[in-house]
């Protein structure tokens, strides 16, 4: 699907008249691109952006290469868990984009879908994969078929060529790549040029990405290493890179114990995608917004 579409195929994806979305865009609801011919141009993700604020409800999203919509649309996140949770064990792509995109669409962040959606029925996948009721097939499925939505979703996502940088990925032998993947369209949909370098890095090429590139803020994406020794060596080369370079490390993942990040130095620990959230987000507030704390004794 284009990334622009013409004001046409929107008007007929929401079932309005032309002349109503042209209104809208007149009034400045929904910025308005012009070709060289002087043709009107809807970004599909300024059209995203409209009806998550407005709440308007798409009558044929196929128009916009969108899916339809499903019947997962209650607020109530047990369910929903429950839905998507069988969604991946079943390999249903069809079910897992439903879900997905009926959330997005109804207004909620990135950051809550993947907390308390994938990351909460991954992780349910992995307890029934350990107790031997879910094969690794089924598991890594799962996985290919959630990074291929996020991708999708990430392609109608606002393309930032302003803002700040934001760079990382996972360690030599992490080849967990769906976290790393959620960090960077956390951010992204948040205003950051953030982009995951991907899985299973050496430490040396992570440190030239920092030096060539100055980011703002680094993550680490830490979800499995064979060889605990190994991890750690890698690890204090990032982190001292990214500490003489005063650049922000960001860390989380599963395979981070409280006696393991003892070891570690870095400069926020994320327990979730909200926590790294909240932390992107102070990092860009102006100063003046910000509240002192009180001193702790």
């Amino acid at each position: 699907m284009d990334r622009f579409v013409s004001p046409k195929r929107v008007a007929q994806a929401l079932g309005v008249s032309e002349s109503s979305l042209k209104r809208w865009c007149d009034k400045g609801m929904l910025p308005t691109n012009r070709t060289a011919g002087g043709h009107r141009k809807l970004a599909l993700a300024d059209v995203l952006s409209f009806l998550r604020q407005q709440g308007k409800s798409l009558i044929h999203p196929e128009l916009l290469g969108l899916p339809q919509r499903s019947q997962h649309t209650e607020d109530n996140w047990d369910a929903l868990l429950g839905q998507f949770s069988q969604a991946i064990q079943n390999g249903d792509s069809t079910a897992i984009q439903q879900i997905i995109y009926d959330l997005y669409l109804g207004g909620h962040s990135i950051a809550k879908i993947c907390d308390h959606l994938i990351c909460a029925a991954m992780r349910e996948m992995g307890e029934n994969w350990s107790c031997g009721s879910v094969e690794v097939y089924a598991e890594r499925r799962a996985c290919e078929l959630i990074s291929k939505h996020l991708h999708d979703l990430g392609l109608k996502i606002p393309l930032r060529t302003t803002g700040p940088v934001a760079m990382g990925g996972t360690l030599t032998g992490d080849y967990y790549q769906l976290p790393t993947q959620m960090v960077e369209l956390v951010l992204q949909d948040q205003g950051w040029q953030a982009s995951s370098l991907g899985c299973n890095l050496p430490s040396g090429t992570l440190g030239t990405s920092m030096r060539d590139h100055q980011p703002r803020l680094f993550w680490l994406s830490i979800s499995y290493f064979a060889d605990r020794e190994l991890f750690l060596q890698q690890y204090h080369k990032v982190a001292a890179t990214a500490a003489e370079l005063q650049i922000p490390l960001a860390i989380g993942g599963q395979a981070l114990t409280t006696k393991l990040r003892s070891e570690l130095s870095y400069t926020v620990y994320c327990e979730n995608l909200q926590d790294l959230l909240n932390y992107s987000q102070s990092l860009i507030m102006p100063k003046s917004t910000l509240t002192a704390s009180p001193a702790v004794p």
